[in-house]
């Protein structure tokens, strides 16, 4: 079993919300049809992917993909600083920085989830005209 199976099966144990890609589009998932794919999969049809329904939160009028709360599954995390306005791609070595930036909330899986968390955040703080 692949490390992607588990994740969906641990969800799916949590009682977390599974989609499946439909032409390209996310659409919600029964807890029947997400063993099925993963009963596909087993066999080697990936025909059908499956994901995790991301997380939102809300930031003003803004919502925006939850950041990290865990370390990333992948070597690599996204870096939303908000001090200076840009977005870095960094590998995860697990020092007491990166565990602070986790903590804080500023550490995203995907560049284009850190960099709208960055315009929600100037949104709050930018002078208005």
């Amino acid at each position: 079993m692949n490390s992607k199976m588990k994740e969906i099966l641990q969800a799916l144990i949590d009682d977390e919300h599974i989609e499946f890609a439909t032409a390209g589009k996310w659409s919600t998932s029964t807890p029947a049809n997400t063993l099925s794919v993963l009963s596909q999969w087993s066999f080697g049809c990936t025909s059908t992917d499956l994901r995790i329904k991301p997380k939102t939160i809300q930031i003003g009028e803004f919502t925006v993909p939850a950041p990290l709360r865990k370390p990333p599954s992948n070597s690599y995390y996204y870096y939303a600083n908000p001090a200076y306005g840009d977005v870095a791609r960094l590998n995860w070595e697990d020092s007491s920085v990166e565990n602070t930036w986790l903590a804080n909330g500023v550490l995203f899986s995907t560049e284009q989830d850190a960099e709208l968390f960055l315009t929600a955040i100037r949104s709050l703080t930018r002078e208005q005209k």
